[in-house]
């Protein structure tokens, strides 16, 4: 990006791949570039690890804009929101839903597990609403009745994405 560096995301989101994407922020503002830009297409992944990520990005110094390009789903649309700026290429799909795990085990874990995915479910939506402007409730409403897919514009018409564009232009 002018005066700026990327980083591109192309990962499913988990330690590894955000103590990298985290390594390369940190780098390059001991560099004290002006700007950040994250290309991100990721289906998601570890809930906890997108939250670090997210939350990496928004006290970052310099500013961030993030580009959504092929498919943001699930907790990447948590880290996608952490850009300043959201762009989308046309023909990117977005996907909001409810979070999901397999869990076995005595009944009261399995009841702890329960709260945790409920509490984990509200950071993730008032992070939605905050960057979005939506009400909180609808929003968890949308995702009660199934996966929730967006088109650009669709992201665009609901708070989730800035600008739309045709492509990802080198050095954007």
């Amino acid at each position: 990006s002018r005066n700026g560096s990327t980083i591109y995301f192309f990962d499913d989101i988990d330690s590894n791949s955000v103590a990298e994407a985290i390594k390369y922020i940190d780098i390059l503002e001991s560099q004290k570039v002006k700007g950040i830009t994250i290309i991100l297409n990721s289906c998601g992944g570890e809930e906890y690890s997108g939250l670090a990520l997210s939350h990496r990005m928004r006290a970052s110094k310099p500013r961030f804009p993030t580009i959504g390009t092929g498919f943001v789903a699930s907790m990447a649309l948590i880290v996608y929101l952490g850009g300043d700026r959201r762009i989308a290429t046309k023909n990117a799909r977005f996907l909001n839903h409810q979070g999901s795990t397999e869990i076995g085990g005595k009944s009261t874990d399995i009841k702890i597990e329960s709260q945790e995915m409920e509490a984990m479910e509200n950071i993730c939506i008032n992070i939605m609403a905050e960057r979005t402007k939506q009400d909180p409730k609808k929003l968890k409403n949308s995702i009660k009745i199934g996966n929730k897919y967006m088109s650009a514009s669709e992201a665009k018409a609901q708070g989730f994405v800035h600008e739309i564009i045709d492509e990802v232009k080198k050095g954007r």
